[in-house]
């Protein structure tokens, strides 16, 4: 069990704010005259502002009606239906067509039936923050910007160095029910928003004059926004929507580090399938366990992790494809992340306090790992600095790991006070595995409260934390950003000198 009584800073309190932490002390505000605004500016701390997401938008609306499902998958538009052409002058080689023309003509028809009758118990994992006007989050793998979207499936992307939104939302037909977005590694502005029938591949153009003269109907592309002008200043992009016969209600998706390849896995039934996005060709994976709920690539590309809500993790070697699974689990799985190294996954459990780590003992492609002791984070009762007594704790909502893999963000589901507190975990890279605890408790982190006009009634407790991610690049630390309940976006600089650059120096000192 983690005792938390260990740690080295009290919990804030509910009028304070925390700001960074510095050399492993964490900074709090109470408001703008708190004599840690002058220790923060000595020691060169930037400041973040809130950034507040309305929880309605007006929804853009299309210049240029789209004629046809343009980048469809499965949707062949060259083969004629059967009554235009005898069977006797169809060639062999589109035979092939021709079948999988009737295919999704079937498809097309059963779906509706399929959908109202056939899976009235698969449903998109749903979110208890329905209030929350962010849905999900994601950091650019290389530019300082992120991307979210927003509940009425519309997705905006933040420039950090402007500090300013891009002109416009990014909105299609095809972009209903999304469930989680993700940047492509090597790439300068390619997005994949998973939605309930499919995956909408966005390219975004970051110079205002790309791709201003392309026809949006002989494009294999679909253009969310053109210019006009009533959108001056908009910026082009170009969307593929990518679908396969079958896989619906898409929960998860993440991409392999090399930006080839991206896995999508079905709340519906749990299948996992493997695109070439280049290709827009999909491999499925043997359908092993019941609807996904989150999956992961390691760090280096040699494993793919995918949770299922029949209480299985399973790991997939990515040059074999071989997998092997952790079953029996004391329920589905919650949350799950890498460590930066790809030997370790930690992962937790639906309504468990507990943090689960899996060690991999051996690099791919073999598969043997080992299970570490569960670090328990059972409901604990601390009083702040100013003597309130707060329960923190709990069921685990979100893992985070940072990019040094030194740095732990947990946060917690249930209605206690404290629960909307998020724990910060010290983590020893080295002692993943062994007797010695890898996790030691530093302090908790607490978001803004609700403004005048955020509050909801039905609403008791502080803002939670919807989401939460680490940047991708920050050279002084860690960056975390969380998406409050309130639609505040806050950023939580961690100021420290990493293990692995602390190991560089010296042995360039002794090589020196």
């Amino acid at each position: 069990m983690v005792n938390f009584s260990a740690q080295a800073h009290l919990p804030p309190d509910a009028n304070e704010v925390t700001l960074a932490e510095v050399n492993f002390e964490l900074l709090t505000l109470k408001g703008p005259q708190d004599p840690n605004v002058n220790k923060y500016a000595r020691a060169e701390g930037v400041i973040y502002p809130h950034i507040i997401v309305p929880y309605d938008v007006r929804q853009p609306a299309r210049a240029v009606p789209i004629q046809r499902p343009l980048g469809l998958k499965n949707a062949p538009v060259t083969v004629k239906p059967w009554w235009e052409n005898s069977i006797e002058k169809i060639p062999l080689w589109k035979i092939k067509d021709l079948i999988q023309y009737g295919l999704n003509m079937v498809e097309e028809f059963i779906e509706p039936f399929k959908t109202s009758f056939m899976e009235t118990t698969a449903t998109l994992p749903s979110d208890q923050k329905s209030h929350s006007p962010v849905k999900c989050y994601s950091w650019h793998p290389y530019k300082q910007m992120f991307a979210i979207a927003h509940r009425m499936d519309v997705v905006y992307v933040y420039d950090m160095n402007s500090e300013a939104w891009f002109p416009q939302g990014l909105t299609h037909e095809f972009q209903k029910n999304i469930t989680c977005l993700e940047w492509k590694p090597n790439a300068g502005a390619t997005l994949a928003v998973a939605t309930s029938n499919g995956v909408c591949l966005w390219r975004l153009s970051l110079d205002s004059n790309e791709g201003v003269t392309r026809d949006p109907l002989t494009s294999t592309t679909v253009p969310s926004i053109s210019y006009t002008r009533e959108s001056e200043g908009a910026r082009p992009a170009w969307m593929n929507f990518l679908k396969y016969p079958g896989h619906t209600q898409i929960s998860s998706l993440s991409w392999d580090p090399s930006g080839q390849y991206l896995a999508t896995g079905s709340a519906a039934d749990g299948s996992v399938l493997v695109w070439d996005v280049a290709l827009e060709s999909a491999v499925p994976l043997r359908r092993i366990g019941g609807g996904v709920v989150a999956m992961a690539w390691s760090p280096n590309g040699a494993y793919l992790c995918v949770a299922h809500v029949n209480k299985v993790i399973r790991i997939w070697e990515t040059k074999t494809w071989e997998s092997r699974t952790l079953a029996n689990l004391k329920g589905s799985p919650k949350s799950i992340c890498w460590s930066p190294d790809s030997r370790n996954l930690l992962f937790s459990i639906q309504g468990e306090a507990v943090i689960r780590i899996i060690h991999l003992v051996k690099p791919a492609p073999y598969l043997d790992f080992q299970t570490s002791a569960p670090q328990d984070l059972t409901e604990f009762s601390a009083q702040t600095a100013t003597g309130n007594v707060v329960t923190v704790g709990g069921p685990i909502r979100q893992l985070v790991l940072d990019r040094t893999g030194e740095r732990l963000i947990v946060s917690f589901d249930g209605d206690a006070d404290g629960s909307e507190l998020l724990a910060i975990f010290l983590v020893r890279p080295t002692s993943w595995l062994g007797d010695t605890n890898p996790l030691m408790p530093s302090g908790f982190i607490r978001g803004p409260c609700w403004g005048i006009a955020e509050a909801h009634p039905e609403v008791e407790h502080l803002p939670k934390a919807v989401t939460m991610q680490f940047a991708n690049q920050f050279s002084r630390g860690s960056l975390l950003s969380v998406c409050w309940e309130n639609g505040k976006i806050g950023f939580i600089p961690f100021y420290f000198t990493s293990e692995s650059k602390l190991r560089k120096s010296n042995d360039g000192l002794r090589g020196w």
